[in-house]
C-alpha cells in the first residue's frame, strides 16, 4: 500500500469515525430533550421545592453522564484521526531472485 493509498484509507477511517461520533452524538441529545421535557413535567406537578429539586438533580446527572459519553467520544474520534496510517511495506525479494534479475 502507497502513501496515497493509506491516506484514502485514513480519510475513509475517519469518515467512519465522525459518522459514528456524529450519530451518537445525535441520539445523546434526542435523549437529552426527551428526559429533559419529562423532568419539566415532573417538576411542574411537585407539591414542594424539594420534590423538584430531586427530579432536577436526577436530570443533571444524567445530563453530566451525557456530556462525558460526548467528551470520550470526541476524544476517541481525535486520537484517531491523528493516529499515523498503517502503511504495508512490501516483502523484500530474497538475495538469490536479485542475482537471477541482473
Amino acid at each position: 500500500m502507497g502513501r496515497a493509498e493509506a491516506e484514502g484509507s485514513r480519510e475513509g477511517k475517519g469518515g467512519i469515525q465522525m459518522t459514528d461520533f456524529s450519530s451518537n452524538w445525535m441520539t445523546r441529545r434526542q435523549e437529552a430533550l426527551e428526559t429533559g421535557l419529562d423532568a419539566l413535567k415532573r417538576m411542574s406537578a411537585c407539591k414542594t421545592p424539594i420534590e423538584a429539586a430531586v427530579i432536577c438533580s436526577e436530570w443533571m446527572s444524567g445530563s453530566m453522564t451525557r456530556i462525558m459519553a460526548d467528551m470520550e467520544d470526541a476524544q476517541k474520534a481525535t486520537q484517531s484521526l491523528l493516529s499515523p496510517p498503517k502503511i504495508e511495506t512490501a516483502e523484500p525479494a530474497p538475495v538469490h531472485q536479485l542475482r537471477e534479475a541482473a
